[in-house]
């Protein structure tokens, strides 16, 4: 699934959300899990982030995604 306007996947892995934030995949689960990033699990061992909630997590503490 994309974003409308673009070809932007609107859920993003784990992976490929530290990449953007320039974080770890231990430091991502350590800041969703504090809260400040919601997530989705799907299944035993998958998680997939809203783009639209990295974008305001990462425009919060001035990190271009």
């Amino acid at each position: 699934m994309t974003t409308p306007d673009t070809d932007e996947p609107l859920w993003l892995t784990t992976k490929q959300v530290a990449r953007l934030l320039q974080v770890s995949e231990r430091t991502l689960h350590d800041i969703a899990k504090a809260g400040d990033l919601p997530r989705v699990k799907l299944g035993a061992r998958g998680l997939r982030y809203r783009r639209s909630d990295v974008e305001k997590f990462a425009e919060s503490f001035g990190t271009a995604a």
